[in-house]
């Protein structure tokens, strides 16, 4: 178990995060490049940093599986350029914050992508460099957002309720 120094998934092909047990990396760096993806195929954790490169994409294979199940360990961060897909649509609140669980968060150059089908998302509060929504059931904001880059709506209705919703840049396409 890698409890030390940085796993990189950075192959030709998909790389696949596997296995019977839950496995906690130190560092993380995602570096797939533009055609491929990383899965997650388990619950996993990260007390370091992950780091999600540009062109490269992180998402889970089951919806149910989240990084840091038992909670964000001090000082753990999220950071990158590339593309993660939240598609937590089971148990527990169907967001980045309950499905990606770090201390700290750098998202200003990732783009998030809210994606889901199966029931209704919630935005989690923070700063979004590129946000993505595309759930046909439905997104609401759980908090102030704001994105700096470009807000992108691909299907399902985006809620912003009582919250507060800052754009910066271009937003994109229409949700029904």
């Amino acid at each position: 178990i890698p409890q030390s120094g940085t796993v990189t998934l950075n192959g030709s092909g998909d790389q696949l995060i596997k296995g019977t047990v839950s496995t906690t990396f130190k560092n993380m760096e995602i570096a797939t490049d533009s055609h491929h993806t990383a899965y997650a195929y388990l619950s996993f954790g990260v007390t370091g940093t992950m780091t999600i490169d540009l062109n490269s994409t992180f998402t889970f294979n089951d919806k149910s599986f989240v990084i840091n199940s038992g909670g964000a360990p001090p000082g753990s961060m999220l950071k990158g350029s590339g593309n993660l897909l939240i598609t937590r649509t089971t148990t527990g609140t169907a967001d980045l914050d309950n499905q990606c669980r770090f201390s700290s968060y750098a998202l200003s150059s990732l783009t998030v992508q809210y994606l889901g089908a199966a029931r209704a998302q919630t935005v989690s509060a923070h700063i979004y460099g590129n946000l993505l929504i595309g759930n046909s059931v439905g997104v609401s904001l759980g908090g102030a957002v704001t994105v700096n880059g470009t807000l992108t709506l691909t299907s399902g209705t985006l809620t912003v309720g009582g919250q507060i919703l800052t754009l910066g840049g271009a937003v994109l396409g229409t949700a029904s």
